[in-house]
């Protein structure tokens, strides 16, 4: 019995996903994480007074995204936080499956290449 409980919770902790942070999200793209990803959710905080957007590719590399030109797969606006730190984070549940990977990034416009002026800390929650 105690083995099964040890598997059971063994399994919940498996499929919890893998949290990643990143301090300073900017207009650069980067790998969260090459090969298969389910994205499940990704919390932005935005402190600047106009709207960030993160855009997230189906991609192996960083090197295979020109942001600007190359089409993100998803895209989500994240409201002004009026220039101060309190109550700016937005949690976006996704649950977006990516084959080649996942590269990211944080920009001013939908699909634009212009980095925000103030880096945006992400957090991450993906499989």
């Amino acid at each position: 019995l105690d083995g099964d409980l040890l598997n059971d919770d063994n399994a919940y902790m498996t499929n919890a996903g893998i949290p990643f942070y990143d301090a300073a999200g900017t207009g650069t793209a980067t790998l969260l994480r090459s090969g298969y990803t389910v994205l499940d959710s990704v919390e932005v905080e935005n402190i600047t007074v106009l709207p960030l957007y993160i855009q997230l590719f189906d991609a192996a590399a960083a090197a295979d995204v020109i942001l600007g030109t190359t089409v993100p797969t998803v895209t989500r606006m994240v409201p002004a936080g009026a220039g101060t730190p309190h109550n700016t984070s937005r949690l976006i549940d996704i649950r977006q499956r990516f084959g080649l990977g996942l590269v990211y990034a944080v920009t001013t416009t939908r699909n634009g290449s212009t980095a925000p002026a103030t880096a945006a800390p992400l957090n991450f929650n993906y499989e």
